[in-house]
């Protein structure tokens, strides 16, 4: 009985205060939801009366006194008054009210005030919460003056604010900044991932002791003269690996990536190289000197620099030399080279039946045969391979061309189209009987 009454007398007590906020916020009664807004009472209510508050005066009370964060937050994202904004920048204790207040602010002045500020006290040694640099971030994204953006992007003990005054210098003032060498990171990266000037990319990709700079630049050359000195293997400068790479990839300079396809002791590089090369002459040397080579066994372990099988990275060349290689005559010869290793990868490429029918003659395999009928669509010869064909993988072939193959669901290891085990053949449709 004493706890239902206690009860009682507790609702009888807050009901008024409940109706008088009832009547305020139905009212719109500015100052009433000023008090609301600014009381204790729940948070729900107090913002609900700041999003009906709209006399600036109280918005900016409320922002400055408000004890709830999420309150004072929601009264300075409705304040426009610039006083009012730059007084709760310079001096509000939440950081989240000061950076949406720093947001809304005009005045050049100010932000180079507020600045400065913070740029003398981040040199307090005492620990601040504020070194997460939510604020200075914001000044940044604001500010114009660029000598102060340049001493930001030099000294800021915050990376991301950093950067961030980076990419608001302008051209003048980045190359000012680059060309002092200091070690900016960043200024070296936005110079490296949009500059136009080609000698500043050059000296980056060359000189800089970062790889991922290096990388950036090189993947923004076009002077065909710096990527051969990067891709070439020059021992004196001691390129590194990823470097040469990628200015292989870039280049276009034929007689330089002859050389490297060529003579190059790594043999990766050189089937990168050979991606790039167009010459049909130096495509053929490439496949009439290591087409034999062998795609290395388990136990082969003789490597090149990169680390990779020497032998394989060799069959990796090749293979993308007779992919690239138009000559009909040139690819039959490939295909009639019994130990040749990519001659079923020739034959794929020849279209002159001529030439098949001669591969044809003294090739074992059937693969030409295979070809041929692929050619021709012949349905008829093309059965006959699936039927009679001693080797698997060309009976398998042949009825893939016959008829649509499903998947069994046993793997994914292996030529999907040619491997006989993932991949078995469809029935073929019956056709439904009438009524």
């Amino acid at each position: 009985m004493k706890k239902r009454y206690t009860l009682i007398v507790m609702l009888v007590g807050i009901t008024p205060l409940l109706f008088a906020d009832a009547n305020a916020l139905d009212g719109h009664d500015q100052a009433a939801l000023l008090k609301i807004a600014t009381s204790s009472q729940g948070e729900s209510v107090s913002l609900d009366a700041v999003f009906r508050l709209h006399e600036q005066s109280a918005l900016a009370e409320v922002a400055k006194t408000a004890a709830n964060g999420k309150v004072a937050i929601a009264a300075v994202y409705k304040l426009d008054d610039q006083p009012a904004l730059a007084e709760i920048a310079r001096h509000n204790r939440n950081e989240s009210v000061r950076r949406i207040a720093i947001s809304k602010l005009d005045d050049q002045a100010v932000l180079v005030e507020i600045m400065k500020k913070e740029m003398e006290a981040w040199k307090d040694p005492a620990p601040r919460m504020e070194m997460e640099g939510i604020v200075r971030q914001e000044i940044v994204y604001k500010l114009e003056d660029q000598a102060l953006l340049a001493e930001i992007a030099r000294t800021d003990p915050n990376a991301q604010v950093r950067r961030e005054a980076v990419y608001k210098l302008d051209e003048q003032t980045l190359l000012a900044e680059f060309e002092k060498q200091d070690g900016n990171a960043w200024v070296r990266l936005r110079v490296a991932e949009g500059h136009p000037d080609q000698k500043l990319l050059a000296d980056i990709a060359k000189n800089d002791k970062d790889e991922k700079m290096r990388i950036v630049a090189i993947r923004k050359l076009t002077d065909q003269a710096a990527l051969a000195e990067i891709a070439r293997n020059d021992e004196k400068k001691q390129w590194r690996w990823g470097d040469r790479r990628e200015a292989i990839k870039k280049l276009t300079d034929q007689a330089v990536l002859t050389a490297i396809a060529l003579s190059d002791e790594d043999s990766v590089l050189r089937s990168f190289a050979t991606d790039q090369l167009t010459d049909q002459a130096v495509l053929t040397e490439i496949v009439r000197k290591y087409g034999n080579i062998e795609a290395p066994k388990g136990g082969d372990l003789q490597v090149d620099p990169s680390g990779f099988h020497w032998k394989r990275g060799l069959h990796s060349m090749c293979a993308t030399a007779v992919s690239k290689i138009t000559d009909q005559t040139i690819l039959a010869e490939f295909a009639k080279d019994a130990e040749n290793q990519h001659r079923r990868r020739a034959i794929a490429r020849l279209t002159d039946l001529g030439l098949l029918a001669e591969v044809a003659k003294t090739e074992k395999g059937g693969w030409a045969h295979l070809r041929m009928a692929e050619i021709l669509d012949d349905k008829a010869a093309l059965a006959e391979i699936e039927a009679n064909a001693e080797n698997d993988w060309i009976r398998i072939e042949a009825a893939s061309r016959l008829r649509p193959l499903v998947w069994t669901g046993l793997g994914n290891q292996g030529n999907l189209s040619t491997h006989p085990i993932v991949r078995v053949i469809a029935p073929p449709a019956t056709q439904e009987k009438q009524p």
